[in-house]
């Protein structure tokens, strides 16, 4: 076999390989849970106290439990002292003010039926400034 053509067969390979391997995930079903959703924001720096939690939509699923935490690795809430449940969307706004000069984190996992769960998605960071007044 001459090499352009084994190169090729082994491209070729690989490919379908890691498609295989790394394709998109399945659709939830009773059995089967989708991946978690991935994370948009808010992540950085950010100056609104009550951010916009935004993510991209998994197929088949409509319900999610994001949860707020503080930057260390400790399960310790922001608010609310639980996750939220969010049916319906891909965004969460939070009803009260989130902590000014605060590292915070946040994760999401999607819900599926019968109580079962995706993992939770890596942990976003993002912290909140005061805006400098006008005279700074």
């Amino acid at each position: 076999m001459n090499h352009g053509i084994r190169r090729t067969l082994v491209a070729l390979t690989l490919v379908v390989a890691a498609t295989v391997l790394v394709g998109p995930a399945p659709p939830a079903s009773a059995d089967h849970c989708a991946g978690p959703p991935t994370q948009i924001g808010p992540q950085g720096t950010r100056f609104n106290p009550r951010p916009l939690f935004r993510w991209n939509p998994v197929e088949g699923i409509d319900e999610f439990v994001l949860v707020i935490l503080y930057g260390s690795d400790q399960e310790e809430y922001v608010i609310g002292g639980q996750p939220f449940h969010v049916e319906g969307g891909t965004s969460f706004r939070p009803s009260e003010d989130l902590p000014f000069d605060t590292e915070m984190r946040w994760k999401v996992k999607s819900e599926c039926e019968n109580e079962h769960y995706s993992a939770f998605s890596p942990s976003m960071y993002f912290t909140l400034v005061e805006r400098c007044p006008p005279t700074c």
